[in-house]
């Protein structure tokens, strides 16, 4: 069992994120979800997109439930819970209208490209997603996501090649972030760099500076030792910028403060 409040207590040391580092529990039973998080839909009586439950768990330390009765969004068919014929007419979102039809993409066929290139769970792979502070979580975690601003986005890029070299990859369509955040690590077992899309900003109030890093379970301990490893070897947040040079003034500052230097240097040492 990874230590979960040691991985969020180093986070917050090399990392030092604004939001709290959230474990993500993909559930294959409605049982597996712990019994006091909370629904939104049972517990504030609305369906909202499933980015912007990941916002509570982040923004207010919930821990956060969502089912298929949860989410109001096209998560609904990312993660698996419809199928895209399950809704009406059954060919607009295999055709790329719902896509194209929110100015996304300019065509239908555009946006059927951009349905068909976003990584989705198979119906009913999954039955509910939970999201909890790492410092709280009660369950092995499926993915740990961290919000942060582009330099400490980078920070944790650079902990996940510290041992194993190469590059990270990512994807970006605009729009269904939690493709990126949740399907594709759990899907490719990799870690990914995630640029929130419109809907993220517009209904879970990610903010203009904020990216996300995700990281699945098996890349967890090498993503740490990556971390630390980096700490030791100087390569650290906050970014410790060069501030080893002499200033350049005006002329006229020039003068007056090396005349007082000059006059110093000619007095005798006691």
């Amino acid at each position: 069992m990874l230590d979960l409040k040691e991985i969020d207590r180093e986070l917050n040391l090399y990392v030092r994120p604004s939001s709290f580092p959230l474990a993500i529990k993909a559930c294959r039973s409605l049982e597996e979800i712990p019994p006091k998080a909370k629904s939104p839909k049972k517990d504030m009586g609305m369906r909202i997109p499933l980015c912007q439950g990941i916002g509570m768990a982040r923004r207010y330390g919930w821990t956060v439930a969502m089912t298929k009765q949860d989410v109001y969004c096209s998560a609904l068919i990312a993660m698996g819970f419809h199928k895209p014929t399950d809704f009406t007419p059954q060919d607009f979102y295999d055709e790329g209208k719902l896509c194209a039809g929110a100015y996304y993409t300019a065509t239908d066929e555009a946006g059927a490209k951009t349905e068909q290139a976003t990584m989705k769970f198979d119906h009913n792979e999954y039955h509910g997603f939970v999201f909890s502070p790492l410092f709280r979580a009660a369950f092995e975690p499926d993915v740990i996501l961290v919000y942060g601003d582009p330099a400490q986005t980078m920070r944790m890029g650079l902990g996940a090649l510290h041992m194993q070299g190469g590059v990270l990859e990512a994807t970006f369509s605009g729009r269904l972030g939690c493709s990126q955040i949740i399907v594709r690590p759990i899907r490719t077992g990799e870690c990914q760099f995630v640029l929130p899309g419109m809907g993220e900003r517009m209904y879970a109030s990610t903010q203009d500076h904020e990216m996300a890093f995700a990281i699945p379970k098996e890349k967890i301990e090498e993503f740490m030792e990556g971390l630390r490893g980096t700490h030791k070897g100087g390569l650290r947040y906050p970014i410790p910028t060069f501030l080893r040079y002499p200033p350049i003034y005006i002329p006229v500052y020039h003068e007056f403060f090396d005349s007082a230097t000059s006059s110093s240097e000619n007095e005798p040492h006691v």
